[in-house]
Order: structure tokens, then sequence, then C-alpha cells
């Protein structure tokens, strides 16, 4: 097996586990393909970010370059204060009720 396809299998490997950790799919693909996606968080807060990494905890995801769309109770202070998540948003997978991929077009 070469490098390249060794990798690939690697890859799909950590997705299948990603997805078996409940993760949604646009969150999956986002954690090994940056682009435009969004999460809305249970408290109706929305979310755009580029990218998305995985951590130790299977409770929580990072959100890299995320732009809070919408500030529902959870983020409505971080907004006020005028944060501005520079090294990702962290968020507990738990509160995410939905995910897309593009969503505002590919």
């Amino acid at each position: 097996m070469d490098e390249t396809t060794a990798f690939e299998e690697l890859q799909k490997r950590r997705q299948a586990e990603l997805a078996a950790r409940g993760w949604p799919w646009p969150l999956v693909k986002s954690a090994f393909d940056p682009f435009d996606y969004a999460v809305g968080l249970r408290d109706g807060s929305v979310v755009r970010y580029e990218h998305a990494d995985t951590t130790e905890s299977e409770e929580w995801v990072t959100l890299i370059e995320p732009k809070i769309v919408a500030a529902g109770a959870l983020l409505r202070g971080a907004t006020e204060a005028g944060f501005t998540f520079e090294r990702g948003l962290v968020v507990r997978l738990s509160e995410i009720a939905w995910a897309s991929d593009g969503p505002v077009g590919s």
C-alpha cells in the first residue's frame, strides 16, 4: 500500500469513528475538508465556521474560524463582549441541533 492510499484509509477510518461518536455528516466532513459550514445550537445560536477539529474528549468539538451568525442564550454574553474566538470555539456535541455543508451554496 502506498503512502497516499494508507493516508486515505486512515482518514476514512477516522471519519467512521467520528460518525460513530454521533457527529452529523457535515461536521465529520468539516474535520477533513475546510470549506464553509454552519451548526445550529439547541439554544438558537448559529455558528458558521471553516473547519472542525477533534479533541480527545468524545463530548466536544472545536470549530475553527467561527463566526457567530445568531447568538442564543449560550453565546449572547460572548458576542456582546466582542469575543472573536481566534483560537476556535469549543462546543459540546450534545448542544448541536443541526449542521450544514455550504449553508449559502457551494
